[in-house]
Formats: structure tokens, C-alpha cells, sequence
């Protein structure tokens, strides 16, 4: 079966995520086993890198993955088993499962046709079929159409490369948290992680949605190592302070809160302000989470007393909250929160230089013996010897002597691998 073999693709990078509700999958098997028309399935035909032949699904996602999950329940694991009641002309219309028909009802099932229509082409133009037959039905949302129309920018990529891959999607657990409280999906995640990418691109706060077309449709507009660095370790640091019982209990379940929270860690994280140890990061949690609370009490009961900052940030989350106006005011907010926290800006210069060297092994050359556990302690020669932090660089140590140690190259790279 070209499904089970993988010939089948459902899930084209253009194509939109499972929408159908259960009512939605039990109306259409039930259509097929009273021998009832459903609509036609759209493939688009394409060469894989192999030379092997694909069939992309451009209209028909729902549809055929309910056949195929109604008839081998193993299938699609991410689907629930289709089977249970639904309404109908105020009736309860009951689809058992597949295994549970007589012969008669499995037969008809299996041997039902499916109108399916092959199209080959250009790809731009297969992404405009796209569009515009799934118009009709479920509309496609605005972020559906987007992620479709620019789903060869090097922006749409990297988010979505960085979703499948397991180590990338691990560091969006915060964020996958907010979409999954708040029931929202149909490409509307994938959206915000954008935004968050872009803050970080332009260094600025901008309204809403209003960036993200401007920036997908310039090709000269690419993505730095640097900045990627910079998107990636912010969402690293906010998973090491916040939980996702933080994201289920406070304020941080909303996008415009995280929104705020990321962008002025992403500054602090560009400026080389260090504030990741373990005690700044419990105080941080405090402060914030103890903040965030405050605005929902002072939101609950105007007359609370609350202090101006509070009101201010009350103001910017119930009315416009995407708008640049209010996200600068949150920001600022959080800012002058964090500001005055024990912090220590990094040393400007991560590398010892070749004099510090020098110096360094002129006073260990009587004993010049490696600091690191790997090697045990072995005896260095000038050619062997690195000169590495004792206290981490990322962690606010200086490049400075009083902070060097001598070490083999395989103790300072299986250090860098921690």
C-alpha cells in the first residue's frame, strides 16, 4: 500500500496539521459505509531525491488519514481510534469499529472509490492550488496560508527543521506548553515561534503580525549563526528557570507574557549580562512569577492596591496586547524588574591570548601537569598545553590569569562537550 511505504505524504511542509474534531471523522465514515459520495483527493505527483515517485496530499489530509486510521487503528498513532456517536438531525448515529462490521459492511468498505485527482507542475503554482481549493470547507486561517505561500523561506525551514528535530523541539517545551493549554494549533505555534525568531533577528518589538510577511518575502534576509546561537540559548535559559506547572498556573500560559518575558532575556543574553546561576534564576522566578500574580489580582479587583507598574502592565494585557505600543511598556517593565538582580556582564574577550600563555606556562613549567581528570594528571608540553576558564566564560568568568588553568587538549574538549 502506497500509504503504509511512506509514498503517500500527508504532511507536505506546506500542508496545514489534522483539524477534524471526532464528529468530524465518524460523519465521514459513515458516508462510506452507506456508499455515499465524499469529496475528491488532490495528490500532487513529484521525484523525491532518489527518483522515486511521492504524492504529496494537496486537498484531502483529513479524509484520508481517517480511511486509513478506521481501517488499521495502529495507524497514525497521533489520532484517537474512530469509533463512538455523533449527531444528526437530532439523532445519535453510532460508527463501531472496523474490526466489529460484519462481512458484508467490510467489503463494501474496502472496495469503496475514491475520486483522486493527480496534478504535477510547478511547484509555486501547486502551492497557489493549494490556497485556493482549501479556501473552501475548513478556510484556511491566516498563518495556514502564510506558512503555505513562503514555505521556501529559509525562516519557514529552520522553524520547521527545528520542531521535527528531537534536541530543537525539547527546547520549545515551554512554548509547546502554551498551545497546548490553549487548544490553538492549524500553524498558529509555528507563527509565534517566528515572531520570537524575528525579535531576536531585528533586535526591536514590532506590531503583531505585521513583520512576518515583510520578512519572509525579502530573499536577501537570512538567518545568522550568531543569531540562531542567541534564539536557541534564550530558550534554554527560560526552561531553566520557569517549569511547565509555571506555564499551567500563572500569567506565562499567554503569548503576550512569554513574548515579553523572551525578548528582554534575549537582550540580556546579547549584552552578556550573566545572570543563568542557579540562585539568580530561583530569584528571577520569584520575582516574575510574584509579578505576574499581582497584575491577576489587581485584574480581578480593581480596588486592590497596586503600585505603578502593575497598573501599567494591567493596562497593556487587556486591551491591544500585540500592538508595538503595549509590548515596548511590558518590556520595559520586565526590564526595570530584572535590571537590578545580581548580575555580571561577560568578559569582552572569550579567548586567552598567546601572552597570557606565555605567562601562564612559565609558571607551571617546573610541574606542568594537567588540571583536567581525564588524563589523570599527565606531564604537558608546549604542544599539547590550552589554557582554559576555571570559572566558565558563559558563566561570567574572566579571561583573565587569575582564572586559567592549564590543561591537555582532550581534558578542554571533552570539557567543551559538558
Amino acid at each position: 500500500m502506497k500509504f503504509e511505504s511512506g509514498k503517500i505524504n500527508t504532511s507536505p511542509a506546506f500542508q496545514r496539521h489534522s483539524v477534524w474534531k471526532k464528529p468530524d471523522r465518524l460523519k465521514l465514515i459513515n458516508l462510506i459505509l452507506n456508499n455515499k459520495p465524499i469529496p475528491t483527493i488532490f495528490f500532487y505527483e513529484r521525484n523525491d531525491d532518489n527518483g522515486n515517485k511521492i504524492y504529496d496530499v494537496i486537498d484531502g489530509k483529513q479524509r484520508l488519514e481517517t480511511i486509513v486510521k478506521y481501517f488499521d487503528p495502529k495507524n497514525i498513532k497521533q489520532l484517537d481510534p474512530i469509533q463512538g456517536k455523533f449527531i444528526q438531525d437530532s439523532k445519535y448515529i453510532e460508527v463501531v469499529e472496523f474490526k466489529s462490521l460484519d462481512k458484508d459492511k467490510k467489503s463494501q468498505f474496502t472496495g469503496y472509490k475514491i475520486a483522486l485527482i493527480q496534478v504535477s507542475g510547478e511547484y509555486e503554482d501547486i502551492l497557489n492550488l493549494f490556497i485556493n481549493i482549501n479556501s473552501l470547507g475548513a478556510p484556511l486561517k491566516t498563518s495556514e496560508i502564510r506558512n503555505a505561500k513562503f514555505i521556501q523561506s529559509p525562516w519557514i525551514k529552520y522553524i520547521n527543521d527545528f520542531q521535527k528535530n528531537k534536541t530543537g523541539n525539547k527546547k520549545l517545551i515551554l512554548v509547546n506548553e502554551i498551545f497546548k493549554r490553549n487548544n490553538v494549533d492549524r500553524m498558529a505555534k509555528e507563527e509565534f515561534i517566528l515572531e520570537l525568531l524575528i525579535s531576536v533577528f531585528t533586535e526591536e518589538v514590532h506590531d503583531g503580525k505585521t513583520i512576518l510577511d515583510k520578512i519572509l518575502s525579502d530573499r536577501t534576509s537570512r538567518l545568522s549563526q550568531t543569531k540562531k546561537k542567541e534564539f536557541i540559548n534564550t530558550l534554554v535559559w527560560i526552561n531553566q528557570i520557569f517549569t511547565i506547572a509555571d506555564i499551567k498556573s500563572t500569567r506565562l500560559k499567554n503569548k503576550s507574557d512569554f513574548y515579553s518575558l523572551f525578548f528582554v532575556l534575549s537582550e540580556f543574553y546579547r549584552n552578556g549580562i550573566v545572570t543563568n546561576d542557579s540562585i539568580t534564576n530561583k530569584m528571577i522566578h520569584g520575582l516574575i512569577l510574584s509579578f505576574l500574580n499581582s497584575v491577576d489580582m489587581y485584574n480581578s479587583h480593581k480596588k486592590t492596591k497596586a503600585n505603578d507598574w502593575i497598573k501599567s502592565y494591567s493596562d497593556t494585557v487587556t486591551k491591544g496586547t500585540d500592538q508595538k505600543q503595549q509590548r515596548l511598556i511590558r518590556n520595559d517593565i520586565i526590564r526595570q524588574l530584572l535590571i537590578n538582580l545580581p548580575h555580571k556582564t561577560r568578559d569582552k574577550n572569550r579567548t586567552f591570548s598567546e601572552l597570557q600563555k606565555h605567562i601562564l606556562w612559565h609558571n607551571f613549567r617546573n610541574n606542568p601537569k594537567c588540571s583536567g581528570k581525564k588524563c589523570g594528571g599527565k606531564t604537558l608540553t608546549w604542544d599539547d598545553v590550552t589554557i582554559d576558564h576555571v570559572k566558565a566564560w558563559i558563566k561570567g568568568g574572566c579571561t583573565s590569569l587569575d582564572n586559567a588553568q592549564i590543561l591537555c587538549r582532550e581534558c578542554n574538549s571533552s570539557k567543551k562537550d559538558k
